[in-house]
């Protein structure tokens, strides 16, 4: 049975029990603990109403074959959903990962992230990782905000194009293991078989040099990327390694500036943790607050909500984005115009 028509069969008793008034139940089998009954009354209600507005956005979009995003969930259910983390929870809770690698994991498996079609395959738990396989042609990795958006780059055949990048998402806020794989994939320096030397001049007329001006902590440049190459072998160009970009692409909101803040710098809640799981090469894409007001209508913004403003204030108070200057003139911009734009 597709997973379509096991969605549609689970609808049909739902409204079946209801339409003979009995209460409705649905049994919730988790990978780990016990089992879990909710049912359509008292306290439970709007869990179990939660569960089966997410049920039919999925049989509907499988059936078109469209794609749907949660945020939509979110607002074709607003007086159901009290918030966009309700539809999270219920919806999705694990990172995914599409390209040319092959993760070697301590049972013994091979996962390999090429063969999962148009749909990558989960990110597992950092500790049943024993080893990650880059495949040689693999230059960059490309994090992603959206779901959505991961799903639309597969189906239009991104990968096809550009079998060199490796495209993850965390569906929105990252999992622990979805950041300790970027961590770790940032963290590795291959050497190239097709080259016989990595000399740095080649390695930024690839990827570009960030000028003077435009540079910060966050940005790639001659001097830090010489400092990076400073411990390998420099008497032995061969043995000099071609690093792996990351490059992370959200929304301009703060909710996007959230989740690349937590890629790059770490959790707030796991700030002070000796293992922040941060990936401090972790570089910016996507429009920023200096660029919309050039790049986009102003038709097209939409105005921070008090929520927003609040998140950007206490963003600001953070040690890691005082201490960084383009963040902190990025995030007071967004406050200054009070405006951000989507993806």
């Amino acid at each position: 049975m597709s997973l379509s028509n096991r969605i549609h069969s689970i609808l049909e008793r739902v409204n079946t029990a209801m339409r003979d008034r009995y209460i409705p139940a649905l049994r919730l089998s988790p990978k780990t603990g016990r089992a879990r009954i909710i049912k359509r009354t008292g306290k439970t209600l709007h869990c179990f109403d939660g569960f089966v507005a997410v049920l039919q956005a999925s049989r509907d979009q499988l059936v078109a074959g469209t794609l749907c995003t949660k945020r939509d969930v979110y607002y074709r259910h607003v007086a159901l959903f009290r918030s966009q983390s309700q539809v999270d929870r219920v919806a999705s809770c694990k990172g995914l990962v599409h390209g040319h690698l092959r993760l070697h994991l301590v049972s013994g498996d091979i996962v390999d992230c090429a063969a999962s079609g148009h749909s990558g395959v989960l990110v597992p738990q950092p500790e049943t990782i024993a080893r990650i396989e880059l495949d040689p042609c693999v230059s960059s990795v490309l994090v992603i905000e959206k779901d959505a958006v991961f799903f639309s780059l597969l189906q239009a055949g991104f990968l096809d194009k550009l079998s060199s990048t490796i495209l993850i998402t965390g569906k929105g806020f990252p999992d622990l293991a979805t950041r300790s794989l970027v961590r770790r994939l940032g963290s590795l320096a291959r050497r190239p078989s097709t080259q016989p030397s990595i000399l740095l001049p080649d390695f930024l007329a690839e990827f570009g040099e960030i000028s003077g001006a435009e540079s910060g902590a966050n940005s790639l440049t001659r001097e830090s990327l010489s400092a990076a190459l400073a411990h390998f072998d420099e008497h032995d160009p061969e043995k000099a390694p071609c690093l792996l970009p990351v490059r992370v692409l959200v929304d301009a909101d703060p909710d996007g500036f959230e989740i690349l803040c937590t890629y790059r710098f770490g959790s707030a809640a796991m700030s002070r943790s000796r293992d922040s799981l941060a990936c401090a090469s972790a570089q910016w894409m996507g429009v920023r607050p200096s660029e919309m007001m050039r790049t986009i209508p102003a038709a097209k913004l939409l105005p921070l909500s008090q929520r927003d403003r609040a998140k950007l204030l206490r963003m600001l108070q953070r040690p890691h984005i005082r201490a960084d200057t383009k963040f902190r003139r990025e995030l007071g911009r967004m406050l200054f115009m009070n405006s951000k734009c989507e993806i």
